[in-house]
Formats: structure tokens, sequence, C-alpha cells
């Protein structure tokens, strides 16, 4: 199950979100990467061109075999059809390796206060 959460207009008080809107959306694997596939293969998406940078990978304190891990990215996306820039934060639980799971995906604007930026202590406080 991959769970994408769009948090607007949140409130930043010491590690607690407090949000005027979030916005869920729930999808099994395979609806996600249907998404996935419709977006790559829309012909009118002549390219899809997404570049990283700043990565931080956070590792947590209650995890000390480094299972569950936040992982902190600027992602540049530039298409065809669509173009914009934020940070995408990702949850991740390699606790069975052969089943990785994506706990937590946030995106957030540019426009977004560092200070703001999701990051592991805000969904584990022992970051």
């Amino acid at each position: 199950m991959v769970k994408l959460v769009l948090i607007k207009n949140k409130v930043w008080p010491a590690y607690t979100i407090l949000a005027k809107k979030i916005t869920y959306n729930k999808y099994t694997k395979n609806q996600y990467l249907d998404n996935l596939k419709r977006c790559f293969n829309n012909p009118r998406n002549k390219y899809i061109n997404v570049k990283f940078a700043n990565n931080d990978v956070q590792t947590l304190k209650s995890f000390d075999d480094h299972k569950v891990f936040g992982i902190q990215i600027k992602q540049l996306y530039n298409s065809a059809t669509y173009a914009d820039e934020g940070y995408l934060f990702l949850m991740v639980d390699m606790t069975d390796p052969d089943k990785p799971q994506i706990k937590v995906r946030t995106w957030q604007p540019t426009q977004t206060p560092m200070e703001e930026l999701y990051h592991a202590g805000v969904f584990y406080s022992s970051y």
C-alpha cells in the first residue's frame, strides 16, 4: 500500500503538524504503478525529466538497525506538459528487504520555508 499525503496551509509548532487541509490519496501498489505508467505513456508527454538534489538520508534512533529511515530530496520535474520544483519526503521501511514499503510520501513546493520541510522527526519523535 502506498499512501500519498499532500498537506496545505500547515502550522509547524515543535514537530506537531496542525493542518487546515490534508488530502490523503491511498493506492495499492498496482494502482500507483498504473498511474505512473499512464503518465510516462501519455503521447502528449514527449519527454519527462526528473532531477534530484540535496538528498538527505535521515536515520531514526528508535531504529538503530536502520531498517526504517527518512529521505528528504529536492525534486525538479519537467515534462512536455507540466513542470514543478519542490521537496519530496519518503519514510521507507526496509524491515523486510524483499518487500520494502513507503510508509509516508509528502510533497511540498519550493515556496515552503526550509524550517517547515518534513523530515523524519515529524513522524518519529526520536529522530
